[in-house]
């Protein structure tokens, strides 16, 4: 999890970077899951999801990948799922002592013009992992800068998805950290359900018939 996503000129005078490390809590709740390239002068589209996941939880997603994919390669700490000549990126979430690191699955959904011929496929399997996390995961999440007072200063965001063995985890040890890396100075922590945080309201729930 180290360095930079991307980074990219649109046009002259226009630069973006997408370092999710150097936002402050407010500006990450807006998490950026598609992300922009330049590639022989073709913007395409590159779509991520990031989780935090156990080691039962990563077991359970790579049981339901390899439905769907060819092949795994490993690629030092991170890996690719195979579908024919295309690939789904794959970075494992992972714990470091007390701290769970994000992972994600990233996918360039720009198409033929990325020398990729089975596109179609891999997209539907990189949707249906997707769907997958977004199912059976939790994204009722809050996020702070460390050093300040989570209380007062935390944001409300749904852009990351905690696994359900990982969030039993977290439950049962306020010794255990979700962090976006070793380096970084965020934090993540189940949101109160109660909460108003960052101006959304929770919805209330339905009475049972």
């Amino acid at each position: 999890m180290e360095g930079t996503f991307k980074e990219f000129n649109l046009n002259p005078g226009v630069y973006l970077s997408t370092n999710y490390k150097k936002m402050t809590a407010p500006h990450f709740v807006l998490i950026i899951v598609l992300s922009y390239q330049i590639r022989d002068t073709h913007l395409y589209m590159k779509a991520e999801i990031y989780f935090f996941m156990s080691t039962p939880d990563t077991e359970a997603f790579l049981k339901e990948a390899k439905k769907l994919i060819d092949s795994i390669e490993a690629h030092g700490e991170s890996s690719v799922f195979i579908i024919g000549d295309c690939q789904i990126e794959y970075l494992p979430s992972i714990m470091i002592e007390n701290s769970l690191l994000t992972g994600s699955i990233a996918i360039d959904s720009g198409g033929i013009d990325n020398g990729c011929t089975q596109y179609l496929r891999a997209n539907k399997a990189y949707k249906a992992l997707r769907n997958w996390i977004k199912k059976g995961y939790y994204s009722r999440l809050c996020t702070w800068t460390e050093g300040e007072d989570m209380q007062t200063t935390s944001s409300r965001t749904r852009d990351l998805w905690l696994g359900p063995d990982a969030k039993q985890n977290k439950e049962s040890n306020n010794d255990m950290q979700l962090r976006l890396s070793l380096t970084s100075n965020m934090r993540f922590d189940l949101a109160p359900e109660t909460n108003t945080m960052g101006g959304i309201k929770p919805k209330p729930e339905k009475k049972k018939k």
